[in-house]
């Protein structure tokens, strides 16, 4: 399933990698009036201050979030 998603983008090790490529990659590629879909919120942070400035960024450029429930 795609949910509509123009592009996906998958980090492939664990998560306890600091440096996760998928998500680097997808926050270089979306533009305003985009929106990145997360199958879980901590996709987008590791913590709640990484969540946190994560989600800042992406409103700061006009880029909305939507995790899947």
């Amino acid at each position: 399933m795609t949910f509509g998603c123009e592009r996906i983008f998958v980090d492939k090790v664990s998560g306890v990698k600091k440096k996760r490529d998928g998500l680097t990659e997808a926050l270089d590629f979306v533009r305003s009036g985009d929106t990145i879909v997360v199958w879980r919120l901590d996709r987008l942070g590791r913590n709640m201050q990484e969540l946190i400035s994560v989600v800042n960024d992406l409103n700061e450029k006009g880029i909305s979030f939507y995790s899947l429930p």
